[in-house]
């Protein structure tokens, strides 16, 4: 509440025309008035004292006129972390940025270097996730890392005049290198703000691992660069690339927040030390599909790429090794053992995981929940029921196994109207460790 009323102080201001260096208001719109400059009022912020200042840093204050106060709307704005800027053309105050769609950063215009360039080719744009599955994504951004840990620079890096106006940004990084660096050997990824050679970010990636980069704040930056640096001296290689996949720049508030519920630390501490617990004997992760399996008129195997295919949240490609197929033929009464695919895994290992997707028409798509089931066959007991969102792709991971000798998985729709006997729960890359 108090956020919001300063903001409508913050625009009250801008009438008064206070903010540095914009010009005068045509001489019809504009009325000389006497007012007071004070230097004798304190402003506090959340209980804090705020010394404000202007664009070029120096000493503002408020002004007094028929006894109301004005703030210098730069200071105040500043001073709420809210963005401000001048339009001249049309004599405006912007206060906040524009609500904009997430923006592919290679619909810029851009510039490339002798070690910068944009990715377009598939194979280029291919890359093997953790469970094996391939992941292709829509563009990118390469940058050779030619001289080890002196490689980067505004100058070097890829850079895209984004214009302003956005607050955020976002990719996937990833070092392409000699495989036997993967996991091993750290870079360096750089993006700058390219008018004043800024670094924005600085992020130490492994080469070998996809690296979700989100939400770099990129607030009133109008160009940025993409480059990087490798960390070590020793065994660097001219030829190793830093990739920045789906680069995106978007408004924060077009981005959803991820709430955070779990606030029991205590239980989360628990919960940390148990997860260390050694367990003793281990069995190497292992795919499901690789054990003896049996299939039934409403579960199956699936082994052809275009089933195995999804698109991903910024529209990237995933394309799975392996997965299995459930029909949710009857709605909320599809799913039993008998139904379900069964793996006998033998026993000897403690968990499971696996990608749940729910294939139904895209109308339902993040609307319509379904239940993902997996089963101990022998007793009938359900292990885990997930409800996922048709649509999503569901990262289900470390379910409970331990003693299990045959898992089974199976689905059923939740809402009984609405349903669709050509419905589908796909388990991806299903492994057990």
């Amino acid at each position: 509440m108090k956020k919001k009323n300063l903001t409508k102080l913050i625009i009250l201001t801008s009438v008064v025309v206070l903010l540095a260096g914009i010009v005068a208001f045509a001489s019809s719109l504009t009325t000389e008035i006497k007012a007071i400059l004070t230097k004798e009022f304190t402003i506090k912020y959340y209980g804090e004292v705020q010394n404000m200042k202007d664009g070029s840093g120096n000493p503002v204050y408020p002004i007094v006129y028929e006894g109301t106060t004005y703030l210098p709307v730069r200071a105040v704005s500043d001073m709420m972390g809210i963005p401000v800027d001048w339009d001249a053309s049309t004599k405006t105050v912007i206060l906040g940025t524009e609500e904009k769609p997430p923006k592919s950063v290679l619909s810029f215009e851009g510039k490339t270097s002798d070690y910068s360039s944009k990715v377009t080719d598939k194979a280029s744009l291919t890359v093997k996730g953790d469970l094996g599955a391939d992941i292709v994504y829509n563009d990118g951004v390469s940058f050779r890392i030619w001289n080890g840990i002196s490689s980067a620079n505004a100058d070097r890096a890829y850079q895209a005049n984004i214009g302003g106006g956005y607050t955020n940004l976002s990719f996937d990084a990833y070092i392409a290198t000699h495989e036997d660096n993967f996991g091993k050997r750290p870079y360096e990824i750089i993006i700058y703000n390219i008018d004043n050679g800024e670094k924005l970010a600085s992020i130490t990636v492994m080469a070998g691992e996809i690296n979700k980069v989100e939400d770099i704040d990129i607030t009133g930056v109008k160009k940025i660069g993409f480059a990087a640096n490798g960390i070590q001296i020793s065994g660097a290689n001219s030829t190793d690339r830093a990739y920045f996949f789906n680069p995106i720049v978007y408004s924060k508030s077009n981005k959803p927040v991820k709430q955070e519920t779990d606030t029991d630390t205590e239980n989360d501490a628990q919960t940390d030390t148990d997860s260390q617990i050694d367990t003793g004997d281990k069995t190497q992760a292992k795919s499901v599909l690789s054990f003896e399996g049996k299939t039934s008129d409403y579960s199956s195997k699936v082994t052809d790429k275009a089933s195995l295919t999804v698109k991903g949240d910024l529209g990237a490609d995933f394309v799975y090794n392996d997965g299995i197929s459930f029909r949710i033929w009857n709605g909320t009464a599809s799913a039993n053992t008998d139904r379900a695919y069964q793996a006998n895994i033998g026993g000897g290992y403690t968990k499971l995981s696996f990608d749940a997707y729910i294939a139904t028409h895209e109308d339902n798509f993040g609307k319509r929940p379904y239940e993902i089931i997996v089963y101990n066959i022998d007793n009938g007991e359900k292990l885990a029921s997930i409800t996922v969102m048709a649509g999503e792709i569901n990262k289900v991971e470390d379910i409970d196994i331990t003693g299990v000798k045959k898992i089974g998985f199976a689905a059923n729709g939740i809402q009984i109207s609405g349903a669709d006997n050509t419905d589908r729960a796909y388990f991806f890359n299903p492994t057990v460790e």
